[in-house]
């Protein structure tokens, strides 16, 4: 989890560091103390990778950098331009021999870091190679020991550079071995020992869900083979990033100064993604295009459009076809859908359409891995719906996904509701990290309700970022290709078919990222475990 004061550039190094190897049960230690330091009063390592493949220290510098008659400029990590007579790899030097003498020798014995690779390094985030002539490669900033804007561009690159610096380090000391399993538990536990066996469901929360946010290595590999590609078809399940890659696409696209659109499938996801990436008027929502008249509809060199599957009808291709220049068939475009239970039209239309697509498309992409759900919530989505969602990426256990039964004719669903949210909120998890989810069209009846039961204030979905100490709450069609810690889904009442029920919690389950609690009468959560019961009979063949 990044330090709270920690800059892009330690942000970026944190999750390149989730997509490096560096052996069974490898860790990275982010903003390690150092009271003990040979030099000051009280130091820091920036990150401290420990594995079998080496013990690494990393001094992470960002923005621009410059060495004038022995006095160092950089950006510290609160933004301030600050001056120091030490270089940045003599700050890791220093770093990390206080390190080694007042904390590995006394745990692992004298010499154990000359007996495994071990050293330290610099990662100069901000700056390319040749942005540091006249610096790299001298004694105040030596090559093989510091990491450039190229070292930085994905995590095999960084892989590759901690490798490269291993290597040196190994050379420099003859080391002959790995760091054992055993000696790698007992160096995290002795610079950062568990105080606490159980984890409070903030912590636990957090530590997920930012191991969600971040694009996987995965995504950055399907980055970096479509770099180029005409136009891109990707269709995969919900919880695979799609929402993510294709902000990535829209945002580099922008940055190279290429005439970029992103056209989302609901209004509210087009606010979000629009206002997070400082671009709103170029984030576009198929309910407001469909607004315009045609004379004023925009067109763009390059179309990114995420929840795709919302624009499959003959009527919304036709008009998506003039957005980009050459159209749909020789135009410039990157489709991101889910066609598994959320089309909105017949799936015999939706298929001449995708068939359409997937004829123009230069590249179909496939992504097998859920990156926004915990493993509990990815299985749970699989039985209530039948659809494989994908391998679950994150780490650790959230909370098992909870069910309950109510009586909706006497009150019994805001009361429900507001217990639920309000024990959330006495176990530390703030309130604009929880959204309550309606099916149907009192979403703001029941909330309001749940509110007054629970004693918390709530709003409409809408607001980004969320505001604080407010629970949000959204119908459920609305809330399409959006995302939420924690969700509590009611259904005051159902009347459909068992395909339309396996699509409305295909499409509920996969919003949340950490914790759900689903409510609902009687009738609905008879139905909701017979389709699980099919699922699991199902998987047994």
């Amino acid at each position: 989890m990044p330090h709270q004061d920690s800059t892009g550039s330690e942000r970026l190094v944190l999750k390149l560091l989730r997509g490096v190897d560096w052996g069974h049960g490898a860790r990275a230690l982010n903003s390690l103390n150092l009271p003990e330091h040979l030099y000051q009063r009280w130091g820091e390592i920036d990150f401290l990778v420990i594995g079998p493949r080496g013990l690494i220290a990393i001094e992470v510098k960002g923005g621009d950098v410059s060495c004038i008659n022995g006095r160092w400029t950089y950006t510290d990590r609160l933004g301030r331009v600050v001056k120091r007579s030490k270089s940045p790899v003599v700050q890791a030097k220093d770093a990390y021999f206080s390190l080694i003498q007042n904390y590995v020798e006394g745990a692992m014995g004298k010499g154990f870091d000359t007996s495994v690779p071990a050293g330290f390094c610099v990662v100069m985030a901000g700056a390319a190679k040749g942005e540091l002539t006249g610096l790299l490669g001298t004694p105040e900033l030596p090559e093989e020991l510091t990491g450039t804007r190229e070292d930085v561009a994905n995590p095999a690159a960084f892989e590759a550079f901690l490798t490269r610096v291993a290597k040196h380090w190994q050379n420099k000391s003859g080391a002959k071995r790995e760091i054992a399993s055993r000696d790698v538990d007992l160096l995290v536990k002795t610079l950062r020992p568990e105080f606490d066996k159980v984890r409070p469901l903030a912590l636990s929360s957090e530590q997920a869900i930012n191991q969600l946010i971040e694009l996987t290595e995965e995504q950055y590999e399907a980055l970096d083979h479509w770099k180029g590609a005409s136009r891109i078809l990707c269709l995969a399940p919900a919880g695979c990033g799609k929402t993510l890659i294709a902000a990535e696409l829209f945002k580099r696209s922008r940055a190279e100064g290429v005439d970029t659109i992103m056209l989302c499938g609901t209004e509210n996801l087009a606010r979000a993604i629009g206002i997070a990436l400082g671009d709103p008027s170029r984030v576009l929502s198929l309910p407001g295009l469909e607004s315009m008249s045609a004379e004023q509809r925009p067109s763009a060199d390059f179309l990114v459009i995420d929840e795709g599957q919302q624009a499959l009808d003959p009527e919304r291709m036709g008009m998506v076809d003039k957005l980009v220049s050459g159209g749909l068939q020789h135009g410039r475009w990157a489709w991101f859908g889910d066609p598994n239970y959320q089309l909105s039209i017949d799936p015999d239309l939706a298929l001449v359409s995708i068939s359409k697509l997937r004829k123009f498309s230069s590249v179909q992409p496939r992504l097998r891995n859920n990156c926004r759900n915990t493993p509990e919530i990815v299985k749970f989505a699989e039985l209530a719906s039948g659809v494989k969602i994908g391998h679950a990426l994150a780490k650790g256990h959230g909370l098992n996904p909870r069910t309950q039964e109510v009586t909706v004719e006497d009150g019994a669903l805001p009361v429900a509701i507001g217990i639920q949210v309000r024990d959330w909120i006495s176990q530390g998890i703030p309130a604009s990290e929880i959204c309550i989810i309606v099916a149907g069209r009192v979403a703001a009846e029941v909330s309001r309700g749940s509110g007054v039961v629970g004693g918390f204030d709530v709003a409409p979905w809408g607001e980004i970022p969320a505001p604080p100490n407010i629970v949000r709450y959204c119908g459920l069609d609305d809330f399409r290709g959006l995302e939420s810690p924690f969700i509590v889904f009611c259904v005051p009442s159902f009347e459909g078919g068992d395909l339309e029920l396996s699509k409305m919690f295909y499409l509920a389950i996969t919003r949340a990222n950490f914790a759900l609690t689903v409510i609902a009468p009687q009738q609905v959560m008879e139905r909701l475990k017979a389709n699980v019961e099919a699922s699991l009979v199902a998987s047994l063949g």
